[in-house]
C-alpha cells in the first residue's frame, strides 16, 4: 500500500498496567497457551481502575455487597469463566482479568488509537484523508473461547477491529486488521451488538470453531453484515481468521440490510440485546424499528418492535434465518421493547406448573411497555418467560405453512416486497425425476457418458440460456405427459428419419419453450454438427436399449409420480432450503407475565435453579437489586431488594460454578452474583457514563437469621436449618446435612420441645425431668441438659426420650429472680457431637413463700 511506512501503527500506545505484545511471548507459540508459571502475578492496576471509597453501595435490606471496584470512563461488558470462577471486564480502553473475589489480576490497554470514524479501512491499514485524532476505544464485544484459551475483545475503533487474549494473563495473541472481514462495525453503540462463540467439530463441523455475531451498522451497510457467521481459527494469524464461514458469488454467511430499506427508512437499524446457542441452534433476542407502523417521513415518531432470530449452528448459507416478534401482555398493557434475556433451566415447582418437564430450558426476559422508548431508562416493565420448546413449535408450524405454499415471506426490512411462499411439492419434482430415472435405468447412465462427445458438452453449455433451469422446471412435466400420449410404437424410426414434419410438430407441442430458447442459441453450424452426432448416438441407442424399452419407461413412471406428491419433512431441527427463505413470523410470540415493575423499571435478568426453586434476580434503574422466588405461573415473591447506588442502572452476570460428571448427583452451586451498576445513568448519555461499580453480590444471607423460624419464614430457598449447628445455611454447608431431619427445609420441620414436669418449686433439687423432641435427628453422640447460664450435665436418652435433673436449691438460688412468685427460664439442649445448643424450652421455678396468706 503507498504511503504505507507513513500509516499509524495498529496498537495502542503503551501505558502503565499493559503487558508488552512482544516480550512476553514464550519461543514455542503453542506452549504459550499455557501462561506463565504464575498467572495471579500481574502489572500494577491500570489507570481507571481503583478501589471504592467509604461509604460505596450500601445495603438497606440486608449484608452488602462485597467491596467492589469502581472503573472511570464507563464499562461495558463482562465475562465469568465456568471454571476457574475469574471475571473478565470489558471497559473503555481497557479490558481487566480479576479473580472471583474481584481482586484485579491483570490488565490489557486497548486504547485510545488514533483514529477517525468516517476512515475505512482503519488508517493503520491505508492511507485516509480525514484528520485523525485519539479516539476512545469503547468495549462491544467480551466473548470466553474456552476451546482456545483466550478471551475475544472487540472495540469501536477501526471499524470494529478485535483482539485475541490469552486467559491467562490477557496476553495479546492476534489482532486481525487487514480484511474488509475484520471489522465487526464502526457503530458506536456498545449495547447493541451480541456474540455467540460455537466450538469447534460441533455436529460435525470442521476443525474450526464460529462466531455468530449481530451488531448495529449505523446506515453502513455497504461495509458491514448485521448479521454474520465467522471462523474461529486455533491460529489468530491465520489469513481465514474471522472470515465468513461460507462465500460465493451469489451466497454466502451474512445478511445486510438493504439500501433500499435504509432509503426508506434511515434511522433502521438492528441491536441486538442478548445471544445463546440451544441445541443445534443460535438465537439472538433483538429490537429494531417497526417498518409497518413508522412513516418514513422525517422527523415521524418512531415504534420499535423486538424480535426472536433463529439460525442453525450448521447452516453456512443461511437459509434457516426464521425471526418472530417477541412480547407478553399484562394486565392489558403490552411490553414489547426487550430489555434483557437469560436462559436457564426451570426449577421443578415452576416447571410443573407450565407442563414441563423437570429442568427443561426456558429464557426470561425483561421487557418495558410500548414501543416507542427504546433506549431510555424504563419505568413500567414486565418480567416474562418463553419455554424454548414453544419457541421451536412456533417456528416449526411457521415453516411448515410457509412450504405448503401458504402466506408470505413476511420481512418486508430484508425483502423490501412481499415474496409468496412456495409449495415444495411443486419445487421439487425436477430433482427427483432426475433421480428416478438414473436409478431405474442403469445402462441409460452408462450411455449417456458414452455417447456425448466432448464438442456436445461445450455445445451444451453455449446453447443453454441462463434461464435454462427455470425453463426445466416449467417444461419437464408438461413433457411428460405429451410423451405418454405422442410417441408412437415406431419412434426408433421416427429418430432415424431427417425429423419428418410430424416429428416437429410433436417437438414442437411437448417443449415449446425449449424449442423457442434452443432456436434462439443454436449457431448456423447446429445443422452440421447434429447431423455429425446423431449416427453415433443412434448406433449407440440401439445397443443399449433393449426391446421393452417402453415397458422400462413406463416403470419409471410411476416412482416419479410418487416422488412428485411426497411432501418435505420438517421437523424440529430443520435447517432450510434454498426457497422460502428468509421467513418472518407475523403474530408475536406472546411469553408469560411472571411479574410487574412499575416503580423501579427493570433493566436485566439472571435466573438460575436451586433445588427445584427457581430464583430470578432482576436489577432496576434506579440501582436496585431484587432476589426474587418465582413459585409458579401466576405467583412470585420478592425475597430481599439491596439498594446500590442512588440514580444508576444495575446490570447482572451470573456465576455457576463447573459441575464436573462426578458430581451429577448434586446441582450446580450458584453463589454470587456479579453487578454492574451503571452510575449517574439518568443524567448521563448511554455513552458518557461518569463511572460503573463493579460489585459482588452473595446470593443468600441466611446466616443473618438467628432461629429456625425467622430462617425458615423467609421464604429463601437458599435458606435452611442446620438443626444440630443451630443455624440458618444452605443445605450443601450443613455439615452431614443430607441425613434424616439433619437439615430442615419447612417452618413445620423445626424442632419442639416439651418438658414433664413443666415446673418444680425453688426449695426441690435434682427433680427428675422428661423431655421430648419433636423432628430431631439422631442423638446417637450423646446430648447435654443446661438451665439458663448454669453448668450442662449430661442427659440420659431413652426411648426416644431425653432424662434430666433439675439442678440443686443451692444453684437454683443463684439464678437471677423476677419480680413475683416464679422464676422463668431456659432450658436448653446441646449436642455432644457438635457443642450448639439445639433446642430449648421455658421452666419455670415457683416460690410459694413470697405468698404469706
Amino acid at each position: 500500500t503507498p504511503g504505507l511506512g507513513h500509516l499509524p501503527d495498529c496498537r495502542p500506545p503503551p501505558g502503565p498496567g499493559r503487558l508488552p505484545d512482544r516480550s512476553f511471548r514464550p519461543p514455542d507459540r503453542a506452549a504459550s497457551r499455557t501462561g506463565p508459571s504464575d498467572p495471579r502475578t500481574g502489572p500494577p492496576p491500570g489507570p481507571g481502575l481503583q478501589t471504592p471509597g467509604p461509604g460505596r453501595l450500601p445495603d438497606r435490606a440486608y449484608r452488602p455487597p462485597d467491596p467492589g471496584l469502581v472503573v472511570r470512563g464507563g464499562l461495558a461488558h463482562l465475562a465469568v469463566h465456568g471454571d476457574t470462577g475469574d471475571v473478565y471486564l470489558g471497559a473503555v480502553n481497557w479490558v481487566f482479568k480479576l479473580s472471583s473475589e474481584l481482586r484485579q489480576l491483570r490488565s490489557h490497554l486497548t486504547g485510545p488509537v488514533s483514529d477517525n470514524p468516517g476512515c475505512y479501512p482503519p488508517p493503520c491499514v491505508r492511507s485516509c484523508p480525514r484528520p485523525l485524532a485519539p479516539t476512545p476505544n469503547l468495549n462491544k464485544l467480551l466473548l470466553l473461547d474456552p476451546a482456545h484459551n483466550r478471551l475475544m475483545a472487540c472495540g469501536s475503533a477501526w471499524q470494529g477491529v478485535c483482539q485475541f487474549l490469552r486467559l491467562d494473563d490477557l496476553f495479546k495473541l492476534g489482532e486481525p486488521h487487514h480484511r474488509k472481514e475484520h471489522y465487526l462495525s464502526g457503530a458506536s453503540d456498545a449495547g447493541g451488538t451480541a456474540g455467540v462463540v460455537v466450538p469447534p467439530r460441533l455436529f460435525g463441523g470442521d476443525g474450526d470453531g464460529k462466531l455468530f455475531v449481530g451488531t448495529p451498522i449505523q446506515g453502513k451497510s455497504e461495509y458491514f453484515p448485521t448479521l454474520s457467521g465467522r471462523r474461529l481459527t486455533a491460529d489468530e494469524e491465520n489469513a481465514d481468521m474471522l472470515g465468513f464461514v461460507y462465500q460465493d458469488e451469489f451466497v454466502s454467511s451474512q445478511l445486510k440490510i438493504p439500501s433500499d430499506t435504509l432509503s426508506k427508512f434511515p434511522a433502521f437499524d438492528i441491536y441486538y440485546v442478548h445471544g445463546f446457542r440451544s441445541e443445534r441452534f443460535v438465537y439472538y433476542l433483538t429490537l429494531q424499528l417497526d417498518t409497518r407502523l413508522t412513516s418514513p417521513d422525517a422527523g415521524a415518531e418512531r415504534f420499535y418492535t423486538s424480535k426472536i432470530v433463529r439460525l442453525c449452528v450448521d447452516d453456512p448459507k443461511f437459509y434457516s434465518y426464521v425471526e418472530f416478534p417477541l412480547g407478553c401482555t399484562a394486565g392489558g398493557a403490552e411490553y414489547r421493547l426487550v430489555q434483557d434475556a437469560y436462559v436457564t433451566r426451570a426449577g421443578g415447582r415452576l416447571a410443573r406448573s407450565l407442563g414441563l418437564d423437570d429442568h427443561e430450558e426456558v429464557l426470561f426476559a425483561v421487557f418495558a411497555q410500548g414501543q416507542k422508548n427504546r433506549a431510555g431508562p424504563p419505568r413500567e416493565t414486565a418480567l416474562c418467560l418463553f419455554t424454548l420448546r414453544g419457541i421451536k413449535e412456533r417456528i416449526k408450524e411457521r415453516i411448515q405453512s410457509c412450504y405448503r405454499g401458504e402466506g408470505k415471506l413476511s420481512l418486508p426490512w430484508l425483502l423490501n416486497k412481499e415474496l409468496a411462499c412456495i409449495n415444495s411439492l411443486h419445487h421439487q419434482t425436477t430433482p427427483s425425476f432426475t433421480t428416478k430415472l438414473h436409478q431405474a435405468t442403469p445402462n441409460y447412465t452408462k450411455l449417456h457418458h458414452l455417447t456425448t462427445p466432448p464438442n456436445y458438452t461445450k455445445l451444451h453449455h453455449l446453447t443453454t440460456p441462463p434461464n435454462y433451469t427455470k425453463l426445466h422446471h416449467q417444461t419437464t412435466p408438461s413433457f411428460t405427459t405429451k410423451l405418454h400420449q405422442a410417441t408412437p410404437p415406431n419412434y426408433t424410426t421416427k429418430l432415424h428419419q431427417a425429423s419428418p414434419p410430424n416429428y416437429t410438430k410433436l417437438h414442437h407441442q411437448t417443449t415449446p419453450s425449449f424449442t423457442t430458447k434452443l432456436h434462439q442459441a443454436t449457431p448456423p453450424n447446429y445443422t452440421e454438427l447434429h447431423h455429425q452426432t446423431t449416427p453415433s448416438f443412434t448406433i449407440k441407442l440401439h445397443r443399449a436399449t433393449p426391446p421393452n424399452y417402453t415397458e422400462l419407461h413406463h416403470q419409471t413412471t410411476p416412482s416419479y409420480t410418487t416422488k412428485l406428491h411426497q411432501p418435505l419433512q420438517i421437523d424440529d431441527d430443520f435447517c432450510g432450503q434454498d426457497f422460502n427463505q428468509p421467513l418472518g413470523g407475523t403474530t408475536p410470540i406472546e411469553g408469560v407475565p411472571l411479574l410487574v415493575d412499575k416503580e423501579d423499571g427493570m433493566t436485566s435478568v439472571a435466573a438460575y435453579d436451586y433445588h427445584g426453586n427457581t430464583v430470578a434476580f432482576t436489577g432496576t434503574r434506579n440501582g436496585r437489586l431484587k432476589k426474587n422466588l418465582l413459585m409458579d405461573a401466576v405467583q412470585y415473591r420478592t425475597i430481599h431488594t439491596t439498594l446500590t447506588e442512588e440514580s444508576s442502572e444495575a446490570f447482572l452476570a451470573l456465576m455457576e460454578p463447573h459441575q464436573s460428571a462426578r458430581m451429577t448427583a448434586l446441582p450446580a452451586a450458584v453463589y454470587f452474583i456479579f453487578v454492574l451498576i451503571l452510575v449517574n445513568s439518568i443524567t448521563q448519555p448511554a455513552l458518557q457514563y461518569e463511572e460503573v461499580v463493579v460489585s459482588r453480590v452473595a446470593v443468600e444471607t441466611c446466616v443473618v437469621y438467628p432461629s429456625c423460624g425467622a430462617c425458615l419464614g423467609s421464604g429463601d430457598p437458599h435458606c435452611g436449618w442446620c438443626v444440630l449447628h443451630s443455624m440458618c445455611s444452605r443445605r450443601e454447608v450443613c455439615e452431614r446435612g443430607e441425613e434424616p431431619m439433619r437439615f430442615s427445609g419447612r417452618v413445620d420441620q423445626c424442632v419442639r420441645l416439651s418438658v414433664q414436669p413443666e415446673s418444680v418449686s425453688v426449695t426441690s433439687s435434682r427433680v427428675p425431668l422428661v423431655l421430648t423432641l419433636q423432628n430431631a435427628p439422631s442423638l446417637s453422640a450423646g446430648v447435654n441438659c443446661s438451665f439458663h447460664l448454669l453448668p450442662a450435665t449430661e442427659a440420659r436418652i431413652y426411648g426416644g426420650r431425653v432424662f434430666c435433673l433439675t439442678p440443686s436449691d443451692k444453684e437454683v438460688a443463684s439464678i437471677p429472680q423476677d419480680q413475683g412468685d416464679q422464676r422463668v427460664i431456659k432450658l436448653s439442649l446441646t449436642s455432644r457431637e457438635t457443642g450448639k445448643r439445639f433446642a430449648s424450652v421455658d421452666f419455670v421455678f415457683y416460690n410459694c413463700s413470697v405468698h404469706r396468706s
